[in-house]
């Protein structure tokens, strides 16, 4: 379950104007809002998407192992078996077979590492750390810049 709120009207526009100063501001106001987040009190209604835990195991690491668990188990081989039909769609011509090839050596690059990026990720299962709200995907917001769906994210 995610919580979405309403950004700012406006568009990041960091890339386009980028300077030390605003680079600074836009640290430090993330910065103060994760402070924030971590001393936040919220009402029982809103305890279970926006709660700190003095220790907790890390929902993002049983998520990531979900995740590679069900590419590696199921994904994986439907991918596989999608690849090897053909197709002569017009947007694709000539670089259809380049994407195929590439396909399967992310696909082959997955199996690769698969099992030890669980194996590294099992290690802090049962890790009980300090948890509060965060942000996520902060600079992919920013880097969009003109994007017509792009929300402000930078300060000034």
């Amino acid at each position: 379950f995610w919580q979405l709120e309403p950004w700012l009207p406006g568009v990041a526009n960091f890339n386009a104007d980028p300077s030390d100063a605003r680079l600074r501001n836009a640290m430090t106001v993330l910065a103060q809002w994760h402070e924030a987040a971590a001393r936040f009190e919220p009402r029982e209604s809103e305890a279970t998407w926006f709660k700190s835990f003095a220790a907790a195991n890390s929902p993002t690491v049983a998520d990531r192992l979900d995740r590679i668990e069900r590419f590696r188990d199921h994904d994986v081989a439907k991918l596989r078996q999608l690849l090897q039909q053909s197709t002569h769609l017009p947007p694709w011509g000539a670089e259809f077979s380049e994407l195929v090839d590439l396909s399967r050596r992310i696909l082959d690059l997955f199996q690769l590492s698969a099992e030890r990026v669980a194996e590294d990720l099992l290690s802090y299962r049962d890790l009980r750390l300090r948890l509060h709200p965060c942000l996520r995907d902060v600079w992919r917001t920013a880097k969009c810049g003109g994007c017509p769906n792009a929300k402000r994210s930078w300060p000034g």
